[in-house]
């Protein structure tokens, strides 16, 4: 009977040892999870940091390209009315023109070939 006689004592004692370490690696496993929340929340800070300066400079870039549109934009209009002013300028000066072939060929070539054959006649 001997043999089936358990120490209470030594029982108690391992479960006692074993609940230590049990209470240990929960405590080891508690810090190492603080830790890595300590690196993520660190981490998430630094991509919330990122993402904030990512978008300022998008603002920035979006404000610069809707100046630079603008600009372009007044540009292409300034070179459209400059356009438009120089065609009615180039219609202008070839009606002139048109107008002075036509009274060179109407009135002073008729009127030269005239003086031309008076002083022909002359001679």
């Amino acid at each position: 009977m001997s043999e089936n006689v358990i120490d209470e004592g030594a029982v108690k004692d391992a479960l006692s040892t074993l609940a230590q370490q049990k209470l240990l690696e929960f405590f080891n496993r508690s810090l190492i999870f603080e830790a890595n929340l300590a690196v993520v929340q660190q981490e998430k800070a630094q991509l919330l940091n990122t993402i904030k300066e990512l978008n300022e400079e998008i603002s920035e870039l979006q404000n610069k390209s809707s100046q630079t549109n603008d600009e372009r934009n007044k540009k292409i209009g300034d070179l459209d009315a400059n356009n438009s002013k120089l065609l009615i300028e180039n219609e202008a000066l070839t009606t002139r023109l048109n107008d002075l072939v036509g009274k060179i060929d109407t009135g002073y070539k008729p009127r030269i070939k005239e003086l031309e054959d008076k002083l022909k006649q002359m001679e």
